[in-house]
């Protein structure tokens, strides 16, 4: 069977993704459902071996799913309301006005494993030191202001600590700590050069600390499709990944030094952007990608996808809620998947032919992260695949000028033009973000009912239409006349 993992990965992610709108009877139902209808079309429709195997794997998902649910999530929620005992490894820490902090904690509480959050006065602590906690645990709720259930939930974390009775910190050694301490380094190496706000765009990009961004600023760079790129993403190491192992394509380097290498590099990254989801996440599809070759298994964008999403989500059912790993898992598709397929149609050569694979290639990301948007954000950017095709460059270049500083150790000949450059890059952004995000018609609103009817209506003719003129240009403009037409009907009702 041909892209084994590609089958078995998406079917159990989609088999996860439907569990998760359902209660665990639903689930049960709805799984032994799944499996004698895949079966059964094996058997009287198909010899297909690919139906049954995606079966198997979509009611795995849903059983697993229900299962996380009731012998993890639900008695872990049954300490909320109650005096415990807790104590584990500090993994983040966010620091607050009036001498307070949040800690995100992984160890146990009364003896069951699981994370959880300590909200108290700052304490002499921090990541990877041990915390000890005793008063009563809470439940997250969802408000209008955050939805801090829905939140926490995706990424694992159930119960929290608010200003508990008694808590402590236990000062751990660990190497990571001084990876911390050198990033911390970098950034005032960045700040002393660049004291503006493109030097703390460069420090979000490098490391995901948006505090030093205006409120504004932040609004308009989402607003215009390119805020994933302020915050560190899987689409970072990607970058980065890819440009060193072209420069090392240059010499005549044994393959396996090389993925060893750039290991070291997704290592490095990983731990300086403080081992965010986001970045594990691609840190396992990149080394996937590119240890194909060692292994001398194909390498396959689809097939690795469904691989990551497997390992990614054996262990954490409830990942596939979360809009970041949505998104990431979207946007692998679209760039490794949909558009090699569209680029692959166009004929022209040269300048042109190169600027239409990438034009098409940002469109196919915009189209994939749609429904993902759709289903988490109140709005989404009309204006996103320009903004893409002129800005993600940009980006790219001053993201590696940082990451060059960062592994140099920020020795002033080394890094002071390379943050110069990058300097004038992300100037170059804020102000191209600005410009954008003040155009009337940049963003689409999300919030009206029959704007969703028309994005399943506009999806059904882009389709059909691919399929009937098997044509990138009429697909192309069947897809402008849907986004126009969703453009202007929410315009005009927003009037009306």
């Amino acid at each position: 069977m041909v892209r084994k993992m590609a089958f078995v990965g998406c079917s159990y992610l989609a088999g996860l993704f439907f569990a998760s709108f359902l209660n665990l009877k639903s689930d049960f139902i709805l799984a032994c459902a799944a499996l004698p209808i895949g079966f059964l079309f094996y058997f009287l429709v198909s010899k297909k071996i690919q139906v049954p195997v995606c079966a198997v794997f979509f009611s795995a998902g849903l059983l697993v799913y229900g299962f996380y649910e009731a012998t993890v999530y639900r008695p872990m929620l049954e300490n909320a309301g109650k005096d415990c005992l807790a104590e584990g490894i500090v993994l983040e820490v966010n620091n607050y006005q009036n001498d307070k902090s949040q800690y995100v904690v992984k160890g146990r509480i009364n003896g069951k494993d699981g994370k959880f959050v300590v909200f108290c006065q700052t304490l002499d602590c921090e990541i990877f030191d041990k915390i000890s906690v005793c008063g009563k645990a809470s439940a997250f709720k969802d408000t209008y202001a955050f939805p801090a259930e829905s939140y926490y939930r995706t990424k694992g974390i159930f119960l929290e600590f608010s200003n508990p009775s008694k808590v402590s910190a236990q000062k751990r050694f660990s190497v990571l700590k001084y990876l911390i301490a050198y990033r911390d380094y970098i950034c005032g190496k960045i700040y002393s050069v660049l004291p503006g706000e493109e030097g703390k765009a460069l420090a979000a990009m490098l490391f995901g600390d948006k505090s030093g961004l205006e409120n504004d600023t932040k609004t308009n760079l989402f607003r215009v499709g390119i805020g994933h790129i302020m915050s560190v993403s899987g689409a970072h190491l990607a970058i980065i990944s890819d440009f060193f192992m072209r420069i090392l394509g240059l010499f005549k380097i044994n393959k396996k030094f090389k993925f060893a290498f750039l290991e070291v590099l997704i290592a490095l990254f990983c731990v300086m952007a403080g081992l965010c989801q986001p970045v594990l996440r691609s840190a396992v599809m990149i080394t996937i990608v590119y240890g194909a070759e060692i292994f001398k298994r194909r390498s396959d964008t689809l097939n690795s996808l469904g691989l990551a999403s497997l390992l990614l989500l054996a262990g954490q059912p409830f990942l596939v809620r979360d809009s970041s790993f949505l998104l990431s898992f979207a946007g692998v598709l679209g760039i490794g998947v949909l558009a090699p397929a569209l680029c692959s149609k166009i004929t022209e050569t040269g300048l042109k032919g190169k600027l239409l694979r990438y034009a098409v290639t940002m469109l196919c990301v915009s189209v994939v992260v749609f429904p993902v948007s759709f289903l988490y954000f109140d709005e989404v950017s009309i204006i996103s695949p320009l903004a893409n095709f002129v800005l993600i460059p940009v980006c790219s270049a001053a993201l590696i000028c940082g990451f060059i500083v960062a592994i140099s150790g920020g020795v002033g000949f080394l890094s002071f033009l390379p943050l110069v450059f990058a300097g004038l890059c992300c100037k170059f952004v804020i102000l191209a973000s600005n410009f954008l995000a003040d155009l009337k018609f940049s963003s689409l609103p999300l919030g009206y009912e029959f704007i969703g009817i028309g994005i399943i209506v506009s999806i059904i003719l882009i389709v059909a239409g691919f399929f009937i003129f098997k044509d990138i240009k009429s697909t192309a403009a069947i897809s402008a006349a849907c986004v126009l037409g969703l453009l202007f009907s929410g315009e005009f009702y927003s009037l009306a």
